[in-house]
């Protein structure tokens, strides 16, 4: 799996463009991040929320989770993967 230090920061500064909001591009964003696309994505929304003390989540297990559930999409189906 990538690691995110792998990534220039331009490329996640464009990736990340409206992360929050209905324009965001997760074609775009996936593209560049690839199969850390999910646990990424996932982790940034539970960080912005602060749902990781909220609901007392550890860090790593939301990682670990996301990065379960990643493994299980189809990589061939743009509109079913990760």
């Amino acid at each position: 799996m990538a690691d995110l230090q792998d990534f220039g920061q331009d490329q996640l500064d464009q990736a990340l463009e409206n992360f929050d909001e209905i324009q965001f591009d997760c074609f775009s964003f996936c593209s560049v991040m690839m199969d850390a696309s999910l646990p990424f994505m996932v982790s940034q929304l539970f960080q912005n929320y602060d749902l990781l003390s909220k609901f007392h989540i550890p860090t790593e297990v939301l990682y670990n989770f996301s990065k379960d559930i990643s493994q299980g999409y189809f990589k061939e189906n743009p509109y079913h993967n990760q």
